[in-house]
């Protein structure tokens, strides 16, 4: 006997799908780039970091057990940690976003750098990326680099728009940030918002960027 499956799928899951592919074709034939940074970025960020890590873990441990080349053992175990820790596509995309970033060594386009020195003074130092794709904070003036998870939160929070702008940006990008405020003081947000102004602006007319935000501080909706 033949069962008609079509009745166990709702339409309404359907209707979301579908609406999701659509949009998300429409912003890949109107921006270059589609960058995402949600809310939970910081705990994210940790995470991708903690990823690289136990992947390199698995794979000597792995390659103790199993004949099968280095390439193949990191996606294998790769895959396995990222089935295992992330179930939010967001999330997802975030890290897979963190995880490009970092190995993109230099941009051609580092005229949008200019952005990410505005961050600076905010930051109270420069990010940098280890050759095994590890992230370090280096204060101003100091001759120290801490590695990530002992940066503070506002470092934290910043971090992917930094890499983003040194890295990435190029104009006609979709740039979504949710509570950019998050773990700033007052100060810093409305130093951030300028950033994010100038970032919308892009570096001429013709080359602007849409950013969206979501907020809660009225520093940001009394701008």
């Amino acid at each position: 006997m033949e069962v008609d499956k079509s009745e166990d799928f709702p339409p309404s899951l359907l209707k979301l799908l579908v609406a999701q592919r659509f949009i998300n074709f429409v912003i890949s034939r109107i921006f270059r780039k589609s960058i995402v940074l949600p809310a939970e970025r910081k705990g994210s960020t940790l995470i991708e970091e903690n990823m690289t890590n136990l992947n390199s873990l698995v794979v000597d441990f792995l390659k103790k057990t199993e004949e099968l080349p280095e390439e193949v053992l990191g996606i294998f175990s790769r895959t396995i940690l990222r089935n295992r820790i992330i179930s939010n596509e967001i999330i997802e995309s975030f890290i897979s976003f963190m995880e490009k970033v970092k190995k993109i060594k230099r941009f051609p386009n580092s005229v949008y750098a200019q952005f990410a020195k505005r961050f600076s003074s905010v930051l109270g130092g420069k990010i940098s990326v280890s050759e095994e794709d590890q992230l370090y904070f280096v204060p101003s003036g100091k001759q120290l680099r801490l590695p990530f998870h002992l940066a503070s939160s506002l470092v934290k929070s910043l971090i992917p728009l930094q890499l983003y702008l040194e890295k990435m940006a190029s104009g006609h990008d979709l740039l979504v940030m949710d509570e950019p405020e998050m773990n700033l003081h007052p100060k810093a947000q409305l130093q951030l918002l300028e950033a994010l102004v100038a970032i919308a602006n892009g570096l001429k007319k013709d080359d602007r960027n849409c950013v969206l935000i979501t907020t809660h501080t009225p520093y940001f909706l009394e701008y």
